[in-house]
């Protein structure tokens, strides 16, 4: 499951309606997507839900405010229902991708002369496209994960170190 919306509005100018708005989609729309996989999940006795977070979201950058806090709630959102899930049979992870070139990043990632570097000290801190995370995502989603509970994998090619 992968959603989110991107408001550019800084906390003492965001107004109560972005604020509901970015929680909304991004974190309610996280949990209602999974307790409806659950209900489905649960009486089967197995299955694994594998939701999206960011890297971005603990480091609690100045740009994206709200969209940063709401990222940073999506592991515990994992853990909890990991937690919760994982005794019924139903493994949560999480994969936690740094920036990923999506058609709500491509205007602030992308020049007419290709990817925008992120850090110039770090081979893997440019932003990276879908496929970067997929591999992730289908780990976390196949049995070979099978021991991992409410783990959150961060997929940013060594970009926090350096951002």
């Amino acid at each position: 499951m992968n959603h989110g919306i991107w408001k550019h509005a800084p906390s003492l100018e965001m107004t109560a309606e972005q604020w509901d708005e970015t929680l909304r989609v991004s974190l309610t729309g996280a949990w209602a997507v999974c307790q409806q996989a659950a209900r489905v999940m649960v009486p089967a006795g197995r299955g694994a839900i594998v939701t999206i977070a960011s890297t971005a979201g603990p480091a609690g950058r100045s740009r994206a405010r709200a969209l940063r806090r709401v990222e940073g709630r999506a592991p515990g959102l994992t853990r909890s229902l990991g937690a919760e899930l994982g005794p019924l049979g139903v493994r949560v992870n999480c994969v936690a991708p740094g920036w990923v070139v999506t058609d709500m990043s491509r205007d602030a990632l992308v020049t007419p002369k290709g990817l925008r570097p992120r850090s110039a000290r770090s081979r893997g801190a440019r932003p990276a496209r879908p496929r970067r995370s997929l591999a992730a995502v289908a780990f976390l989603a196949s049995d070979r994960a099978s021991y991992l509970y409410g783990e959150v994998l961060s997929v940013n090619g060594g970009a926090v170190m350096y951002d």
